[in-house]
């Protein structure tokens, strides 16, 4: 059995976890609603895949047409963490975005940032955290992908 976490910055629905048992391949569902919604996804990778998890989460939070996938965690093993730091973005919506496109790039394993308080207080500088696995992409691909950022 596999797992994956989406954090999504928006408020989640009551009825989200209950509806996620009921798509195939799902086993088990655990969502957090604090600052973030966090959903915590074991799943059967023969009947589902990641993507079509998310695909689930954004249609039934009706959310699909909007960027606001904040970090994902799919937790591969074998992987290496690479560490950029930017100093601007775009908007909140481009790096959302930007975060989406790294949950569908093959051997992208986990993304995660510190763009809430970046985004906010303007002082400081983007963190961006990306575990990969070395075997699909090269710590150079990892670096071009996180430099077309706001490009």
């Amino acid at each position: 059995m596999k797992e994956l976490t989406i954090v999504f910055d928006n408020l989640g629905h009551k009825e989200l976890e209950e509806y996620l048992l009921t798509v195939k391949g799902i086993k088990e569902v655990s969502v957090k609603n604090d600052h973030m919604l966090e959903i915590d996804v074991k799943y059967d990778s023969k009947e589902i895949t990641p993507k079509v998890i998310e695909t689930e989460i954004e249609l039934f939070l009706d959310i699909a047409k909007n960027a606001c996938m904040h970090s994902f965690d799919k937790h591969e093993k074998n992987t290496k963490t690479y560490h950029a730091t930017k100093d601007t973005v775009c908007c909140e919506y481009c790096f959302m975005g930007f975060i989406e496109e790294l949950f569908d790039m093959d051997g992208i394993s986990k993304a995660s940032s510190n763009f809430t308080d970046f985004y906010f207080n303007e002082n400081g500088k983007l963190d961006i955290n990306i575990e990969y696995n070395p075997d699909v992409l090269s710590e150079d691909e990892v670096i071009k992908i996180i430099d077309n950022l706001n490009e």
